[in-house]
C-alpha cells in the first residue's frame, strides 16, 4: 500500500519515502498520526508500508525504488528503560547480527536528524519523554540517505497516542524546515548507546551528527568503515567529534590516526558541551 503525501522538500534529497513496518506497533502509531496531520500541500513525499521489520531490508528498491532517501518510522527498545524519542543513522560499523550488512553504512542524514531532535525537544515539553540521539548500530545498510525516528523504550510507549503525534509533528515540522537550514556535519565517536553529549550537541550547536560510532563497536570496526562514515552522508562530513574522556588510549591510537590522514577536522565534546 502507498499512500501519497506532499511536502516541500530539500534541494539536495528530492523524494522522500516515510516507511512504515506492520510488524512494528510504534510505526504504525506514527504513521497514523502522519496521515492525520497532512495538510494536502505537501509534495514529493510517500508513506510506504512493508510487513517486514526495517532493519532487515535488503535495500530501498523492495519498498521505494523512487525514493532519494528514506525515514523509517520505528519502535526503540532497551537503553534507557523510560520513555524516550530517539534518531539515528543505520548500518553498521562491524558485525551485522541485526540487519545490514557487515562493515557497510547507510548514508547518513544529518540534517533531518538534527532538525527531528530539535522539533521533537520543543514538541515533548511535559510529556514525560526524553529526547535522544542514537549511534548507527543496526540495519539496513541502504545506498540512499536513511534514518530512524523512535519512540521506545517499551510497549506501553510504543502506542502511546501523544507520542506517536510528537514524532509525526516533529517529522513533518523537521522536512519542512531542510532547505532553510545550513549546518556543519560531523560524525562522533566515542561514549555509550545513549550518549548525552552528542544529543546535546544536536539540539544545542551547529553541528549535524550522521554517524555515531560508540565505543563498544570501535574494536571491531575497520578502518574503511570509518572512513565511509564521512563520505556516506549527506552533506558528506568534514568534522570529527570525539567524546574524548569516554575513549579508551587504544581506540584513540586507532581512531586519531585514520582522521588525521583523512584530513577532517577534530573537536573534542569537552570543547562544544
Amino acid at each position: 500500500m502507498q499512500v501519497f503525501i506532499f511536502i516541500k522538500t530539500s534541494k539536495h534529497v528530492q523524494k522522500i519515502a516515510l516507511a512504515i513496518s506492520d510488524e512494528d506497533k510504534a510505526s504504525v502509531n506514527i504513521g497514523r498520526h502522519v496521515e492525520l496531520l497532512l495538510s494536502g500541500e505537501e509534495e514529493n513525499i510517500k508513506l510506504v508500508r512493508t510487513n517486514e521489520l526495517h532493519i532487515y531490508l535488503k535495500s530501498h528498491k523492495y519498498i521505494a525504488p523512487w525514493a532519494d532517501a528514506v525515514i523509517f518510522l520505528s519502535r526503540h527498545s532497551g537503553s534507557p528503560g523510560k520513555p524516550v524519542i530517539t534518531a539515528h543513522t543505520p548500518g553498521n560499523f562491524a558485525d551485522a547480527p541485526y540487519g545490514g550488512e557487515p562493515g557497510k553504512l547507510s548514508i547518513a542524514f544529518p540534517y533531518l536528524i538534527k532538525l527531528f531532535l530539535m522539533e521533537a525537544e520543543r514538541n515533548s515539553t511535559g510529556s514525560g519523554y526524553e529526547v535522544a540521539m542514537e549511534p548507527t548500530h543496526h540495519g539496513p545498510s541502504f545506498d540512499v540517505p536513511t534514518a530512524f525516528v523512535e519512540i521506545g523504550s517499551s510497549e506501553r510507549e510504543w502506542v502511546d497516542e501523544k507520542a506517536g503525534e510528537i514524532v509525526a509533528v516533529s517529522l513533518l515540522d523537521a522536512l519542512k524546515k531542510l532547505d532553510q537550514s545550513k549546518f556543519e556535519v560531523a560524525v562522533g565517536f566515542g561514549g555509550p548507546h545513549i550518549n548525552h553529549h552528542f544529543t546535546e550537541i544536536q539540539l544545542r550547536s551547529s553541528y549535524a551528527i550522521g554517524h555515531i560510532l560508540r565505543n563498544y563497536d570501535i574494536d571491531g570496526a575497520s578502518k574503511s568503515s570509518i572512513v565511509s562514515a564521512f563520505e556516506r552522508s549527506t552533506p558528506k562530513a568534514r568534522v570529527a567529534i570525539l567524546d574524548w574522556k569516554s575513549l579508551r588510549s587504544d581506540h584513540k591510537s586507532k581512531i586519531v590516526p585514520i582522521l588525521e590522514e583523512i584530513g577532517v577536522e577534530i573537536i573534542k565534546t569537552k570543547d562544544l558541551v
